[in-house]
C-alpha cells in the first residue's frame, strides 16, 4: 500500500527536478526532490492511481478482445479501439506529471491538458515515447546486469526525456506569459 502511494509522488518529485533541469533552472537535487514530494504527494498519488486503474482496465480489455477476436471478427473493432485508447493514455501520461509539477491545475484539468498537448505536440510526444521505449528496452535486454540501472538511471532518463519534450508544449499552450 505504501509503494502505491509513494511511487507516483516519487515520480512527480523526479519529474519536478528534471523539469527544472530541462528549463535550465538552478536546482538543489535532494532539497527540491524532498520539497516536491511533500508538496505534490496527494495529487500525484491520485493521478498515479487513476493511471494505474485506466492502464489496468485497458490491458484487461486488450487481452479479452484479443482472445475473443479469434472466434468473432466483429470483436476486432473494440480491440482496435482499446489499442487506440491505450496509445492516447500513454501519450497523455508524458504530459501529466510535468503539468502536475509546473502548473497549478486540478486533476481534471491535468488530464484534459495532457490529452490535448499530446495531440497538439504530437512530434514531441512521439519522440518522448520512442526514447522511453528505447531506454526501457535496453535496460530489459541487458538484465540481470542492469537491475540497479533500471531503478536509478532508466527512470531518471525517461523522466528527463518526458520533461524535455513536454516543456515546449506546456510553455507554448498552457503557461500564459
Amino acid at each position: 500500500r505504501r509503494v502505491l502511494f509513494r511511487s507516483p509522488a516519487s515520480f512527480a518529485a523526479l519529474t519536478n527536478v528534471s523539469m527544472k533541469i530541462a528549463r535550465q533552472q538552478h536546482i538543489f537535487v535532494f532539497y527540491d526532490f524532498k520539497e516536491s514530494f511533500k508538496k505534490n504527494w496527494k495529487q500525484s498519488s491520485l493521478l498515479g492511481i487513476i493511471f494505474l486503474l485506466l492502464f489496468s482496465l485497458i490491458t484487461i480489455s486488450l487481452i479479452f478482445y484479443s482472445n475473443a477476436s479469434s472466434n468473432n471478427n466483429l470483436l476486432y473493432v473494440p480491440l482496435f479501439i482499446c489499442i487506440f485508447i491505450n496509445l492516447l493514455l500513454a501519450f497523455s501520461f508524458i504530459y501529466s506529471f510535468p503539468l502536475l509539477t509546473t502548473v497549478k491545475l486540478s486533476l481534471k484539468d491535468i488530464f484534459k491538458n495532457s490529452f490535448l498537448l499530446s495531440i497538439i505536440s504530437l512530434k514531441n510526444t512521439l519522440i518522448a515515447i520512442a526514447l522511453a521505449i528505447i531506454i526501457f528496452s535496453i535496460s530489459i535486454f541487458l538484465l540481470p546486469f542492469t537491475i540497479f540501472i533500471i531503478f536509478t538511471l532508466s527512470f531518471s532518463l525517461i523522466a528527463f526525456a518526458n520533461s524535455f519534450f513536454s516543456w515546449p508544449g506546456i510553455q507554448q499552450y498552457v503557461i500564459k506569459n
